[in-house]
């Protein structure tokens, strides 16, 4: 590989939820009060498929960011305050069903080029590999964001923004695998979230 490799992103749109939400204000807990306005980044490398032929390359890469966006939509439904925005006061999320950011890229290379984005610093920053929410559109009311980038080889690299008054690691990591079973077709979440206040 010549020089640094590029990142080509095409403009941020809403993924909305595959069906009706409830609206209304979702109080934030005690907990996520104290962390308002932080965010937290992600980076998950996906390789190549062993089982894609050269040939199928990108039409491979292009059918796993056409079941995100898919899985996305369909988790947003019972993860419903993701696709709201953080009201003015920051205590609270305004859960107006509006949907997530999702930006698809294409980077220049193959993953090997960057040694698979496994050393730091990483071989292509991270912010060309994050998605940004479009003009206009301010971050600290977000809670969340994803990109993804399709590279060279067949192999895409997702990168999210979420906001710490939305998830914790937990959370996170909760909820991308319920993105995950509802692009690979189950019919519901292996487990549904709780958003109940009172105790």
């Amino acid at each position: 590989m010549a020089g640094m490799p590029t990142v080509v992103k095409s403009p941020p749109t809403l993924i909305p939820p595959a069906g009706p939400t409830p609206g209304g204000k979702l109080p934030l807990s005690c907990i996520d009060k104290t962390v308002v306005g932080g965010f937290v980044y992600v980076i998950q490398v996906f390789p190549k498929s062993a089982s894609l032929s050269a040939a199928h390359d990108d039409q491979g890469a292009a059918a796993a960011v056409a079941a995100m966006r898919s899985g996305f939509a369909r988790a947003l439904v019972p993860y419903y305050p993701v696709v709201g925005r953080l009201a003015p006061s920051g205590l609270e999320v305004d859960c107006t069903g509006e949907g997530v950011w999702f930006v698809e890229a294409a980077a220049s290379c193959e993953l090997a080029d960057v040694d698979g984005l496994e050393c730091y610093p990483l071989l292509i920053p991270a912010e060309l590999l994050l998605p940004r929410p479009p003009p206009g559109e301010k971050l600290d009311n977000i809670m969340l964001m994803a990109q993804a980038t399709r590279f060279t080889c067949g192999g895409f690299v997702v990168g999210i923004t979420f906001n710490h008054a939305m998830f914790d690691g937990q959370g996170a990591s909760r909820f991308l695998t319920v993105v995950g079973e509802l692009a690979w077709g189950l019919p519901a979440p292996s487990v549904a979230p709780v958003w109940d206040r009172h105790v």
